[in-house]
């Protein structure tokens, strides 16, 4: 016949410290879960603060530029440099900045200047129409007509029309002022094919 044995029961000290670890476990717990809500939120602030700072700083540099762009319009050359200059410190591979920097250079007669800011330029933006419309028509001033004419049909490529009817008649003037009539006419007509009331045309 077997033999029945009574479940040992604990005593009233092991229930205690069994308790006791029970509940800093149930602590420990808590701690780690408060820690790792306090570090997500801190890193969520972090974030939050880097992304606010990226922001300011890019708007910085896009107002700084489009007033460098408006004093040169208004021939402030030095307020143009000065606005630009800030720009080029805060992010020196903005592509905007250094294609205003270069055509602020070629209209104060700093060729050589303008040439590095164009190609620094084309470095960070290599297809943008606007820098490669600017700069073929520097090249051409220049004399380097092919390269100029090169960096003019990437601009036609990539503008939108009407858009491209100024790189159309800016290839036009390149190749009458190389000597090609027979190119610089079919440019010209090109140009007021896509926008007829394209005045220098």
């Amino acid at each position: 016949r077997g033999i029945l044995v009574k479940p040992l029961e604990s005593s009233k000290k092991e229930q205690v410290i069994q308790f006791q670890m029970h509940t800093k476990i149930k602590e420990n717990k808590r701690i780690i879960l408060l820690c790792s809500m306090i570090f997500v939120t801190s890193c969520h602030n972090e974030f939050r603060k880097n992304s606010s700072s990226q922001m300011n700083k890019a708007e910085a540099v896009q107002i700084n530029t489009e007033l460098g762009i408006t004093y040169m319009r208004n021939s402030q050359f030095s307020e143009a440099e000065e606005k630009l200059n800030k720009s080029l410190k805060l992010n020196p591979r903005n592509s905007d900045a250094l294609s205003a920097m270069a055509l602020l250079k070629s209209r104060t007669n700093q060729l050589k200047r303008a040439s590095y800011y164009y190609k620094q330029a084309l470095r960070f933006d290599r297809i943008n129409p606007i820098i490669n419309n600017n700069y073929g028509q520097h090249l051409c001033t220049l004399g380097s007509y092919d390269l100029g004419i090169k960096h003019l049909k990437i601009a036609i490529e990539n503008y939108k029309p009407p858009d491209n009817a100024i790189a159309h008649f800016n290839s036009g003037i390149c190749h009458a002022s190389s000597g090609n009539l027979e190119k610089a006419i079919f440019f010209m007509n090109k140009s007021l094919e896509i926008s007829a009331g394209y005045a220098p045309a």
